[in-house]
This record gives C-alpha cells, sequence and structure tokens, in this order.
C-alpha cells in the first residue's frame, strides 16, 4: 500500500482534537472517546501508510497529491496528462529554488564585501 503524506500542518494531536470533536457531533455528549495516547497507539499500528510530512521533508502537498493521481489513474492518456502537469510542476519548482539559490549566493558575496561593520 502507497505511503500517504498528510501536510506539516497536521499532527496526532490535530487528527485527536478532530475525532474528538467528530465523536460529539455525531453521537452527543454520551459518546465514549479513546484517551489521545490509545488514539495515537492504535494509529500508529494500524495507519502505516498514512503517515505525517515533517518540516524537513523536500516534498510539497501538490507534488504528493499529484503523484498520487498519476498512481490511480487507470488511463493511459490520463496518466499521462497527469504525469506532464507534474513534471511541469517539478520544473517550475526547481526554477524556483534555482532563484533562491542564486539570491542566498549573491547575498553572501555582497556581505563579503560590504564595509560596514556593525559593532555593539
Amino acid at each position: 500500500m502507497p505511503t500517504v503524506f498528510l501536510p506539516t500542518s497536521f499532527s496526532y494531536a490535530s487528527v485527536y482534537h478532530d475525532y474528538v470533536q467528530a465523536c460529539k457531533d455525531k453521537y452527543s455528549k454520551d459518546a465514549r472517546i479513546l484517551a489521545e495516547s490509545t488514539f495515537t497507539n492504535i494509529w500508529k499500528s494500524l495507519m502505516l501508510s498514512l503517515q505525517f510530512m515533517s518540516s524537513k521533508t523536500d516534498l510539497c502537498e501538490t507534488c504528493e497529491i499529484m503523484k498520487m493521481d498519476i498512481r490511480y489513474a487507470s488511463q493511459y492518456e490520463k496518466k499521462l496528462e497527469l504525469t506532464n502537469s507534474y513534471l511541469a510542476h517539478l520544473n517550475r519548482a526547481q526554477k524556483e529554488r534555482d532563484y533562491y539559490n542564486a539570491n542566498i549566493i549573491n547575498a553572501v558575496e555582497d556581505s563579503k564585501h560590504n564595509p560596514n561593520v556593525v559593532s555593539s
């Protein structure tokens, strides 16, 4: 089963909060709700294919969605169209990365030649 990554804005605590709210909405206050630690342990043992992206991950949510769409497309033409869109997205992302990396290099070089010294 392919791994599905949830955005970095999600966590076990935020999903647990949503679970509690959904239980209260559906079953009113009579619902028996799992403790957060039990919820997390069950999640980790049964939901191996559902993981949270770390903030260090070099993947964006759009990339993950596009890869999932490609993986599950059944028609060849649709898969080819989705692959072309994904490659265009990667190309735009690489250009953006190159732009920012070039600016960082320019800023470092500029700071080496800057005669202004700040003293405390």
